[in-house]
């Protein structure tokens, strides 16, 4: 029996049978037997119910299967299993006939069972991923992964199906800019799945977008006439060789939107009242222009100076004015674009507060403990004050530096969740900070912008600039304010300034080193 069939016949939704007529799009999405799904979606088009019966019903028809569902705040995630998943599981009453006890040694919010084995965990990850260490799991579901740093914390969890037959995975959420990890890192890679409908006049196929906005029903974009019935649409892979099984679903593909006309009147007041980025990621499910810079090449350009370094070497003319040095440090690992790559920053401090760029290096190999012997070489010759490397997948270099360099001058430093404060991480293995990704980023670009860096000949800077124009601002559904970066642009150089920003701030007594709770203003702390 089919995924959506069994969904038919055991799930009940708002008290009566659940059905897929009003979602048709959905059915192919709940009966793919592919390992990997991204889904595009515009708002309001049921997504979060079918994710809840996917998951239930996946556990129901395998025993002992376990699903892992990762949003990313607590809210969400909370929401998502209290008034989605709980009610399609309590509230069907085959399902609570059949697959729930009295004497389940668990059903909370975060962890749900079945009668036959199954099991359902519920956690959240925006940036960081520790909570979710250690839970086994046969599927990953994110949702709203365009608020989800993949970079930051897909390499963790996707650790948890390391036991698995089955490794399935499901990234489901709703597009922004066309830089966002949803579109990059996922859409692109897949077979971008359009929902496709024919017209019953022309014959002609239309993949819905703007061009099937009539003034009173969804027209053909051939033949201008209608309206088309979004019922008799079919999926139409248009890169069916790649990857991931990729579906954009926008709220025009459902019946329900378009099939009346009080319900098509809602979307034209959407087209009216809304933005065109707004109505294109809300409505039509697809990304929209590219995320905001702050900083501009001219702006790189204007902070360089006339001196140039020499690997090896420690130039007197470069040290000028320079009080004390330090070092910032991204290291590089594995991930899906195969793109990480450790780099380093060194900074002089001068007296004024400014920040020099003293040496920097981007270590091709993107294994960080093949470059820890050459990283400890030019740390000792600037013989730098204070070391920041980035902790999580860091962890192991940061220790072998500890060895090299001095135990007394390396700090780790993980991102943690949005506070606006830098904390002293007491982890014995990688003593250091947690700080607030979003508020270490922004004293990069404030830095650049209050030209309070110092950068080399532009022909020598240029090799490392890329990494600082790649990074761009996005303010998530979550209403929280981002950095990211195109999955195909790296940003190592800009972590390992931002790194040896902190560092500076370590190395001059602005963050007190060994303090359990400290919290760093970020509008005193800028460099």
């Amino acid at each position: 029996m089919s995924r959506s069939v069994l969904a038919e016949k055991l799930i009940y939704l708002e008290g009566k049978p659940f059905s897929l007529d009003a979602y048709q799009p959905f059915r192919a999405v709940y009966d793919t037997k592919h390992p990997v799904i991204t889904l595009m979606c515009g708002r309001q088009v049921g997504k979060s119910t079918s994710l809840a019966n996917f998951l239930l019903t996946e556990g129901i028809s395998i025993p002992q299967f376990r699903s892992l569902f990762v949003a990313p705040s607590k809210e969400q995630t909370s929401r998502f299993s209290n008034t989605r998943f709980a009610k399609a599981l309590f509230f069907s009453p085959k399902i609570r006939r059949h697959f729930v006890t009295n004497d389940m040694p668990a059903n909370n919010v975060m962890l749900r069972m079945l009668s036959n084995g199954s099991e359902f965990f519920f956690t959240y990850a925006h940036d960081d991923a520790e909570r979710v260490r250690g839970i086994s799991a046969d599927r990953i579901c994110f949702d709203e992964v365009q608020s989800i740093i993949l970079e930051a914390v897909e390499p963790v969890i996707r650790e948890c199906l390391a036991a698995s037959q089955y490794k399935y995975r499901m990234y489901c959420g709703t597009p922004l800019s066309a830089e966002n990890d949803i579109e990059v890192m996922l859409w692109q890679k897949s077979t971008q799945g359009e929902w496709v409908v024919q017209c019953g006049s022309c014959g002609g196929h239309n993949i819905l977008g703007f061009q099937n906005l009539g003034p009173k029903f969804l027209i053909c974009a051939r033949c201008e006439k209608g309206p088309l019935d979004v019922r008799k649409g079919k999926w139409f892979l248009t890169m069916p060789d790649n990857p991931i099984m990729g579906f954009r679903i926008p709220q025009i593909a459902l019946h329900r939107n378009v099939g009346t006309p009080e319900a098509y009147q809602s979307i034209m007041d959407k087209l009216r009242d809304y933005s065109k980025a707004q109505f294109n990621n809300e409505v039509l499910g697809i990304s929209d222009s590219l995320g905001a810079r702050l900083i501009s090449l001219d702006m790189l350009k204007g902070l360089c100076h006339d001196y140039r370094w020499t690997e090896g070497l420690v130039d007197p003319v470069n040290m000028h004015n320079v009080m004390m040095c330090v070092a910032g440090v991204d290291w590089g690992g594995q991930s899906q674009t195969n793109v990480s790559r450790t780099a380093l920053a060194i900074w002089g401090i001068l007296p004024d507060g400014k920040l020099r760029l003293l040496f920097a290096k981007i270590y091709p190999s993107g294994h960080a403990i093949q470059d820890l012997d050459d990283i400890a070489q030019h740390c000792q010759r600037f013989a730098i004050r204070a070391f920041v490397g980035d902790s999580g997948e860091g962890m192991m270099a940061n220790a072998q530096m500890r060895q090299k360099i001095g135990a007394h001058i390396v700090y780790g430093n993980r991102y943690v969740g949005q506070n606006g404060k830098i904390k002293w991480n007491k982890n014995q293995n990688d003593p250091g900070y947690q700080s607030d990704r979003t508020m270490i980023l922004d004293q990069v670009m404030h830095g650049v912008i209050t030209k309070s860096f110092e950068f080399p000949h532009w022909d020598q800077f240029e090799h490392f600039s890329d990494d600082l124009l790649s990074a761009y601002e996005e303010t998530s559904l979550m209403n929280r304010r981002v950095w990211k970066h195109a999955a195909t642009r790296p940003d190592d150089f800009l972590h390992a300034c931002a790194l040896g920003w902190l560092a500076s701030k370590v190395a001059t007594g602005q963050v007190i080193m060994y303090q359990d709770q400290l919290t760093i203003d970020p509008s005193e702390a800028n460099a």
